[in-house]
């Protein structure tokens, strides 16, 4: 069944009503009718309901036909509205046409007035559809121009036959430093740098040459693309554009989007040198547990030689340059270790102000005359968790790297401030992170270094410093402690400008524990009990075992920690004290010192590495009866720690 048709019908004869109602009930459709005499009639119905045609006679009594049609707009209604009179010159349809009636009809046609009536419905439907899609349209259009002026990306269209800007966004502004009507006379070659130019239009023809064969948008996205700004300055970016064929006459067009990625290289630059230092670190590592060794047997043995050797014996002398030397490679290796961060960190609470207080006079001497050492301090609070040795050695490092630079006499300022970083303050600092920290700076005035040197400075052996002074390790040493205390680095240089260094420590939670007292140093003496070593380098086995036994101990050599294990299962009742290496063939130090617990829970062990991280990463305590002696170790180091765990384990007999 058809859906009935509303008809609201102003007129004052009921009979005409009658028969308007029985021809439009001959097209078939039901008729739900209403007939009104006055302008309040009609407005009482119009707000009742919505009608599908409004007929009215064109005078009444007290309504006429233009005073319904001025309602109906009046009330913002579009229903089709037709004049039905008995009489009607041309004149007035005219006018009530040009008005906004959709048709008139005399009385005596109404055999036209179904199909004029269906036909007006049709076309008020097909009026509204085409209003809701024109709104549907304004609404896109407000959208994308909401959209695309506060987009942070760059947003803009390109006419493909003049290769001129048609359409920019205002947030060029932001990354070009131009407005959109300075680029309206532009091409897009024309703000590319040059060297980019015919990567671009390779990328861009080889998709209109796609583009000539479908007529779908193709999208091509073009990474690290340079553009000129208005100060000359260049400005990585990356776009992604759209080419589109001829739409409702505007001819071919490129729909492009492009966005500052000058933070995001920064970051995967920063992503990419940390990597770099990481497997840096790690072969820094490696070589110097190697080293250790041998150096524990240069050291060792040139210290058993020269003990045997009279004073006064040329012989002697020299092996005492040996000793030294080997100091000053003790030093390096631990410089290794810390860039490597393989070095275990004894951290406390300290205080940056004390600590550069307390450097001061010897950093002024440090400098030298020529230089002159100032410092300042923003006030009390940076407290920083942190193991002073290395914080010094930073502070050193940076004052050395800043008299250098400074051949011919300058300043050198050592500040300290406290810094918070939020969110935005890290967008404008990728290097940053959110955060409350406290900053040590030094700021030279010597002649500053290039953005290309700046890039380099943190890795090792990169120095610019003639041949024969400096080993290039001091700026690694100084990234290798910052990072390891999860502190955070800036750097501001410019040629002949001079270089600020600043260092972002994490500040401190006040109610860390404070320092332990340092235990006195016993003096280096012998014994006769039974020792159990384990050392699977035959050199530092040979050197330990005779220092030892020269002292009168009994020892038992194991060379790897299953042969140490199976020893002590054979004479553990007479072992005094066992000495493990930590990374030994078969079984590790602590995996045979759980075993031997289990048997002889309050055995003295003292471990022997050139990496005590490893005994960390193993669950390690430090304890009365066990503790760890650093390679490469004096005979007096040895003894020392041999002498008093043993001490210690007679006093706390096994249970």
């Amino acid at each position: 069944m058809s859906d009935p048709l509303f008809v609201l019908h102003a007129e004052d004869s009921e009979s005409d009503g009658a028969l308007v109602q029985r021809e439009l009930r001959k097209a078939g459709r039901p008729v739900e009718y209403r007939r009104v005499e006055t302008e309040d009639g009609m407005r009482a119905a119009l707000e009742e309901r919505e009608w599908d045609v409004i007929i009215a006679d064109y005078r009444l009594p007290q309504f006429s036909a233009p005073s319904a049609l001025a309602l109906l707009q009046g009330m913002g209604r579009d229903t089709p509205f037709i004049v039905v009179s008995g009489f009607i010159g041309e004149e007035i349809a005219v006018q009530m046409m040009r008005a906004g009636a959709r048709d008139y009809l005399m009385k005596d046609t109404l055999a036209r007035l179904a199909p004029t009536v269906e036909r007006e419905i049709r076309e008020a439907a097909a009026r509204r559809e085409r209003r809701g899609a024109e709104e549907a349209l304004r609404e896109s259009e407000a959208r994308y121009r909401l959209l695309a002026e506060n987009s942070g990306d760059v947003i803009w269209t390109i006419d493909m036959v003049s290769q001129r800007f048609t359409y920019v966004s205002p947030s060029v502004r932001r990354l070009l430093g131009v407005s959109p009507a300075e680029l309206s006379s532009r091409t897009l070659l024309d703000i590319v740098r040059p060297e980019d130019k015919e990567r671009v239009m390779s990328l861009l023809h080889e998709r209109m040459d796609a583009l000539q064969a479908h007529e779908e948008p193709t999208r091509v996205r073009i990474d690290a693309v340079e553009l000129t700004r208005a100060d000359g300055t260049l400005v990585a970016t990356e776009m992604v554009v759209t080419l589109r064929n001829e739409i409702s006459g505007r001819g071919r067009e490129l729909i492009g989007v492009s966005r500052d990625i000058t933070d995001r290289m920064l970051l995967e630059g920063q992503l990419v040198h940390a990597q770099k230092m990481e497997a840096v670190g790690q072969l820094a590592g490696g070589v110097a547990h190697d080293f250790n060794n041998l150096l524990q047997a240069i050291l060792g043995f040139a210290q058993l030689a020269s003990d045997e050797l009279p004073e006064g014996s040329t012989v002697r002398q020299y092996l005492a340059e040996v000793l030294r030397a080997s100091d000053r490679a003790r030093a390096l290796i631990g410089k290794l270790l810390t860039f490597s961060r393989r070095e275990t960190s004894r951290r406390s609470v300290i205080d940056l102000d004390d600590l550069v207080a307390g450097m001061s006079d010897m950093l002024r001497k440090l400098i030298g005359e020529t230089c002159r050492l100032s410092t300042s301090s923003d006030g009390p609070g940076k407290l920083v968790t942190a193991d002073p040795g290395q914080i010094e050695q930073v502070l050193v490092n940076l004052c050395v790297n800043a008299k250098d630079a400074m051949a011919s006499g300058g300043t050198v300022q050592i500040s300290t401030s406290l810094a918070r970083f939020d969110t935005e303050s890290c967008r404008r600092n990728p290097w940053a992170r959110p955060g409350e920290f406290a900053v040590l700076s030094v700021t030279d005035t010597g002649i500053g270094m290039s953005a290309d040197v700046v890039r380099h400075i943190f890795e090792p052996f990169f120095t610019t410093k003639p041949r024969g002074r400096g080993t290039g390790l001091g700026m690694a040493i100084v990234y290798g402690i910052v990072t390891q205390h999860d502190g955070l680095i800036d750097v501001q240089s410019l040629p002949g400008q001079g270089t600020s260094i600043s260092i972002h420590l994490p500040l401190a939670r006040v109610d860390a524990a404070p320092q332990k007292a340092v235990q006195p140093v016993t003096a280096a003496r012998g014994g006769n009990e039974i020792v159990l070593l384990a050392e699977d380098d035959d050199s530092v086995r040979t050197f330990a075992s005779q220092v030892l036994k020269q002292s009168g101990y009994t020892v038992l050599t194991a060379a790897d920690g299953a042969q140490a294990l199976e020893l002590f299962q054979s004479r553990g009742e007479s072992v005094s004290l066992v000495v493990l290496d930590v990374i030994m063939p078969r079984m590790t130090g602590p995996a045979v010192a759980d075993r031997i617990r289990s048997l002889r829970p309050r055995l003295p062990i003292l471990f022997c590495t050139g990496h005590d991280f490893r005994l960390l990463e193993a669950g390690f305590a430090p304890s009365p009866d066990m503790d760890v002696l650093p390679k490469p170790f004096t005979t007096a180091d040895l003894l020392r720690k041999v002498r008093g765990l043993i001490d210690i384990g007679r006093a706390a007999p096994d249970s």
